[in-house]
């Protein structure tokens, strides 16, 4: 059921304006009241619409008793065909949302769509603008800012603004490393070397992919955790089963340089594919590697053109987020001529 809907909305004026009005007040109060249950606010546009479909009757017959008392009600109603009405309302939002945008209320230039304006209303004290700094700070993180990782990192790992937690903390300070952000590396091995294994250990063991994909890393490479490469390769198996794709390209380096498991060329492609097919560009370009070995140069260079491509995709859909970049655009990495 949906809020516009005609089956579940008022038919009469009067009763839309009212519908609209409860709606706008009840997406508010849940969003508050979610928000303090800590449960996902997303669910505050959703949970009101139910309950006011059922009001829909009680609407209309409210408002037509309003008209019936109002003599000159109807004379003083526009005579619209529902197409006009149609046309006016279109017109009235388009020009709505021309002004909102012109004067930079809404879009990139809106104060709000920086995480330093939620960082000065945090410090402020203002209400709600601490989870709003972290959730900016998120989406930040997700479109391949390792500034946003870090910061969100240092937020989560504090714990003074908003809930402390750990784990959460140390794989924002892992894809800031992995975003080439040297903070970001010494964040998560500080925090490692002072929790040990247990800030990523009891997640992997419910079933998180990243949390497994970041231990076995660290176990593999000996930092932070001592070097064991059976530990490693048995966390990027559990890692790869739970549907982290990159755990199933770490799975597949343990097998091809024979660590932590038999050594197993077979089973290495195996994984690499898998995690190709998952859009992970570096296994693509070992897996290419692998048939290029194997004089399987179509092959090779199909995995090499996937690996490409992914990295474009990638490349693609940060740079769509924080908008063009002036300049030529960079070539990925996985772009680069590659010899036979």
């Amino acid at each position: 059921m949906l809020v516009t809907d005609p089956a579940t909305s008022p038919r009469r004026n009067l009763a839309k304006v009212v519908f609209g009005s409860m709606y706008g007040a009840g997406v508010f109060g849940l969003y508050a009241l979610l928000g303090w249950l800590g449960v996902p606010t997303f669910y505050d546009k959703l949970l009101c619409v139910p309950p006011l479909n059922l009001t829909v009757r009680a609407l209309d017959r409210m408002a037509a008793a309003i008209e019936a008392r109002l003599p000159n009600w109807r004379l003083r109603k526009v005579q619209w065909s529902p197409r006009t009405y149609n046309f006016a309302h279109m017109s009235v939002w388009t020009a709505l949302f021309a002004v909102m945008i012109g004067t930079g209320f809404l879009g990139q230039s809106h104060p709000g769509s920086s995480p330093d304006f939620w960082r000065e209303a945090c410090a402020d004290g203002k209400r709600g603008a601490c989870q709003t700094w972290a959730q900016t700070l998120g989406i930040g993180c997700q479109h391949g800012s390792a500034g946003a990782c870090f910061a969100l990192g240092l937020l989560l790992n504090e714990g003074r603004r908003i809930p402390r937690d750990l784990t959460e903390a140390g794989k924002d300070f892992a894809r800031a490393c992995d975003l080439d952000l040297a903070y970001g590396c010494a964040g998560l091995l500080e925090l490692v070397s002072q929790t040990g294994r247990n800030v990523f250990q009891p997640a992997c063991e419910k079933g998180d992919g990243e949390s497994c994909f970041i231990l076995a890393s660290l176990a593999y490479a000996g930092r932070g955790v001592p070097q064991d490469y059976a530990s490693a390769a048995a966390l990027f198996r559990r890692s790869c089963d739970s549907g982290w794709w990159r755990g199933c390209g770490g799975l597949a380096e343990c097998y091809r340089a024979g660590r932590g498991t038999a050594l197993d060329l077979a089973q290495a492609e195996v994984y690499f594919e898998k995690a190709c097919r998952a859009g992970v560009a570096p296994s693509c370009y070992s897996v290419a590697a692998l048939y290029r070995d194997e004089r399987n140069e179509a092959l090779a260079q199909d995995r090499f053109r996937q690996a490409c491509e992914a990295s474009k995709r990638n490349q693609e859909a940060n740079e769509f987020y924080f908008k063009a970049r002036a300049g030529p655009a960079r070539i990925p990495k996985f772009c680069a001529p590659v010899n036979p």
